[in-house]
């Protein structure tokens, strides 16, 4: 039978290996949540297939398996939900230089002083370097990075010695959007143009304040989905019915499944139902519309109500790339970046407690629906 993460040692150098089948074709299987085979699943690959071949331990065959977009559960079972890669011939070609990267691991594991190497794109790929603050060079208020733009550029002017972005020459900067941020940091002030005022003036009554939270499982729970596809659970709409009153104008609604059922479809006419048919439905950026469309694929009778809102969307993001900027975004037009700059009495920590973003929300939901969770802690969950 197959070993699950069986752990192999060679003379130091240490791989546990997802599935290792023995039998009359020797092959290890590294599975991967991601959908594709990347470089760096092959050089995980190369060193477990060399750790076996320096262990006499008889292999041949090298697969990476990868989650399928494509598959579709349909109620019971899991078959095609990995779609295997053979990357036996891949592994080959790199097991001759595996001697020497073992070679230099042991070396600069031996080193007493850290290596010498400049922050770069090797920082970032494939993952984020957990060492990336402690190498790179410091920074003070305005760090550089808040210029935007390229990265590698970014680390050209930090490994220059730049530690604050107004002290960038404006020859450095590419575009209008990074002179923007570099004359309003220097000024420390905001830019707020005139036209951004007018467009939201001129935006009709009611208006609609929409957000949706979605969840893409890797292995789907609910028929007829797949993989990493994102299904809303929840929403919440802020409805601005007339102008005048500031907040005490404004009607909440919204929506939340949390019985474990498919939510989709009553999310979407709870929806439609809340919605109407006229008014701005104002967003920020374009997630809403995304999953607004793939609604609208899913159920052909809600279709043309779907695609009809969807055409009523309003995304504020470019809107505020374009007229707005304050010095404490630090380049940054993500909403919690704009939003203490605003309103500075609203703070995410502050107000929303144990689920203030996306990620914490689907936490949150997973707990919520799983069936050993108490009524106590769900009505908690649900609240929060």
């Amino acid at each position: 039978e197959p070993i699950f993460e069986a752990s192999f040692d060679h003379d130091g150098v240490v791989a546990q290996i997802d599935i290792f089948e023995r039998g009359a074709e020797p092959r290890i299987v590294e599975v991967k949540a991601s959908t594709r085979v990347a470089e760096h699943h092959l050089a995980d690959c190369a060193i477990q297939a060399w750790i076996l071949r320096e262990s006499q331990i008889p292999l041949q065959r090298v697969v990476v398996a990868n989650v399928d977009r494509e598959f579709a559960y349909r109620g019971e079972g899991y078959d095609g939900l990995f779609k295997e890669t053979d990357v036996t011939e891949s592994v080959e070609q790199r097991l001759a230089s595996l001697p020497d990267i073992v070679s230099q691991a042991r070396a600069t594991l031996a080193a007493l002083d850290e290596p010498e190497t400049p922050i770069g794109k090797q920082c970032l790929a494939p993952h984020e370097c957990p060492f990336f603050a402690h190498c790179a060079p410091p920074q003070d208020e305005y760090p550089v990075t808040a210029i935007g733009g390229s990265k590698e550029k970014q680390f050209a002017l930090m490994n220059a010695g730049f530690r604050d972005l107004r002290e960038l020459p404006e020859t450095e900067l590419g575009n209008d959007v990074q002179r923007r941020i570099w004359r309003q940091t220097k000024a420390e002030t905001p830019f707020i143009d005139e036209a951004l005022r007018d467009a939201v003036r001129a935006l009709p009554f009611p208006r609609y304040y929409l957000d949706f939270e979605t969840i893409g499982f890797a292995v789907p729970i609910w028929r007829d989905t797949h993989p990493y596809e994102a299904l809303p659970f929840q929403w919440s709409c802020h409805i601005e019915a007339e102008p005048g009153r500031g907040s005490g104008a404004l009607r909440h609604a919204e929506f939340l499944d949390l019985s474990g059922s498919a939510p989709m479809r009553p999310a979407a006419e709870a929806l439609l139902e809340t919605l109407g048919a006229m008014g701005p439905v104002i967003v920020y950026t374009p997630y809403e519309a995304q999953v607004l469309k793939t609604l609208a694929a899913r159920y052909a009778d809600l279709a043309g109500p779907l695609d009809a809102l969807r055409e009523r969307l309003v995304d504020l993001h470019p809107w505020l790339k374009q007229h707005y900027y304050h010095p404490a975004m630090l380049g940054s037009w993500s909403i919690k970046a704009v939003l203490p700059t605003v309103a500075p009495d609203m703070r995410y920590d502050e107000a929303l407690g144990e689920v203030q973003d996306g990620n914490a929300a689907q936490t949150a939901y997973l707990e919520a629906i799983a069936p050993d969770t108490s009524e106590t802690r769900r009505a908690a969950l649900d609240e929060a």
